[in-house]
């Protein structure tokens, strides 16, 4: 079993928690989609950070559209995520591992299985392979807090396989070479410390 215990203890960086702290003072309800935020000086004196701390902290905000960015107008809130669930969407292809990172969450890992299955007609079309094909598969529960957070199972293309599970796989690496099917609640929003 690999737990938080076992990782090595790190703190979020101060762009991180300039992020975490931007993204609780805009949070739902407090302000509407095309409200003006102060200025950078203003902003960076608030929450206690450089300008340059703040600018990268808004650069990530800038990525997932939380804000707008215009030059000479200034800065704007953009999509305000709801409650609850991971803020980041499809268009944004991010590990549970980073997300949770970037939250100042750690992550475990248990009952971690590597194995060859026979692909079923289901994976075997998402593949776009032939069901019965063996492939590897890697299973694992993801752990929050000692608490198991996600099923994870990874099942990678049989051409990206070599002949044991667990040994290294060919630097290739198709579009579609692994079908990944996860059943997992959201990682709880970042709550303000008190």
């Amino acid at each position: 079993m690999i737990d938080e215990a076992s990782q090595p203890a790190s703190r979020p960086s101060l762009v991180d928690g300039a992020e975490l702290a931007l993204r609780n003072w805009l949070a739902p309800g407090r302000h509407r989609e095309g409200d003006r935020l102060p200025p950078e000086h203003d902003l960076a004196s608030m929450l206690g950070v450089s300008r340059g701390t703040l600018r990268t902290a808004l650069r990530r905000l800038e990525d997932t559209g939380e804000i707008v960015r215009r030059q000479g107008s200034g800065t704007f809130v953009g999509h305000i995520a709801g409650t609850g669930a991971l803020q980041e969407g499809l268009e944004r292809l991010e590990s549970y591992a980073s997300l949770a990172r970037r939250r100042g969450l750690r992550l475990g890992v248990r009952d971690l299985r590597i194995e060859t299955v026979a692909v079923d007609d289901r994976l075997a079309a998402l593949l776009g392979t032939e069901p019965g094909t063996t492939a590897v598969q890697v299973a694992r529960i993801v752990l929050q807090a000692q608490a198991p957070m996600a099923l994870m199972v990874d099942t990678i293309h049989p051409w990206c396989s070599t002949s044991s599970p667990g040994s290294a796989f060919p630097s290739r690496s198709p579009t579609r070479a692994s079908a990944r099917r996860s059943s997992a609640p959201a990682i709880p929003p970042a709550r303000p410390s008190a």
